[in-house]
């Protein structure tokens, strides 16, 4: 039976969402379209941009609904590890449910790639791109994309697509428990210069977290297309239920180059959504796009 949960919205995050009249809300649904924010001004709540023009309400392109409107746009500078951060706030416990969907759009010229900046020149070619917290800052279930390690500015040999490499649990005993710590993920890439869905899908472990108990549930949809379902241990070994989700907020081997790209329409919720995959699995649908008119049917040339 599905047990409702509730959401705390964070207090940083919840002036960008512009239904928000209050610091601290609770829900079990979370909405973020950045429509409503001024062109140009500085969205410092994406924590940890925090610094002024890092982020901002962006006109720049039009969004994936193909509706004029504003777009979150993250800008960062060669080296810098941070980039993006805290969501959202989550109380979830055993049994219980959560789904996550964004959109990302990287302009023709960005560079998938790590820098020089420690982290053995860019943790294997990773990057953290997002993240299921659980209490303290150890434990934790991430989805890290792939990216060319350790490359120096103008980084010419930077991927080209975005391509989803990984779901790995950090301090969560996955190896001891699950035979491995990161799952694989076969996908392939996906092209820059047009929006592209990213959806997780993750159930808590009932009962106990210990090696018995592997009732948990993880599924990832790239657009519409189902790239994973894992069925093992979601809960850590210590206890304690999920406490936030994170869109990206690390870059190993820092920034490779001076660049930007943009985030939008941001969906996290704990009920479960109406809609279903072409496998019967429920997930939050691609946004509606426009329809062309339909070209007028009673004109006739004589």
């Amino acid at each position: 039976m599905f047990k409702r949960a509730r959401i705390i919205i964070s207090a940083a995050f919840a002036t960008i969402a512009s239904a928000l009249v209050v610091q601290f809300a609770y829900a079990t649904d979370f909405n973020a379209d950045f429509d409503g924010g001024e062109e140009g001004a500085s969205i410092t709540e994406f924590w940890f941009l925090t610094a002024a023009l890092k982020s901002v309400y962006s006109g720049d392109i039009v969004g994936p609904s193909g509706v004029p409107g504003k777009s979150l746009k993250i800008s960062n500078e060669v080296d810098n590890k941070w980039f993006g951060g805290k969501i959202i706030e989550v109380d979830l416990g055993e049994g219980e449910e959560v789904w996550v969907r964004w959109y990302q759009y990287f302009p023709d010229d960005f560079k998938f790639a790590n820098g020089r900046n420690g982290d053995g020149y860019g943790g294997a070619g990773m990057i953290k791109w997002l993240r299921f917290q659980y209490p303290g800052n150890s434990e934790r279930i991430t989805f890290e994309i792939d990216a060319t390690p350790g490359c120096a500015q103008p980084c010419e040999s930077a991927l080209s697509e975005m391509i989803p490499d990984m779901i790995i649990g950090e301090g969560t005993s996955w190896k001891e428990r699950n035979g491995n710590q990161a799952i694989f993920l076969q996908s392939p890439g996906h092209q820059k210069g047009s929006w592209h869905s990213i959806q997780m899908y993750m159930k808590l472990s009932s009962g106990s977290a210990d090696i018995g108990d592997g009732d948990g549930l993880i599924r990832m949809w790239v657009d519409s297309n189902l790239i994973a379902e894992y069925q093992r241990n979601t809960l850590p070994t210590n206890g304690g239920n999920l406490k936030s989700v994170w869109l990206g907020n690390y870059w190993n081997g820092g920034y490779p180059n001076d660049q930007s790209f943009y985030i939008d329409d941001i969906k996290i919720t704990s009920i479960v959504p109406a809609t279903n995959d072409s496998n019967g699995n429920p997930y939050i649908a691609p946004i509606s796009m426009p329809s062309a008119p339909m070209p007028p049917s009673d004109i006739y040339i004589k």
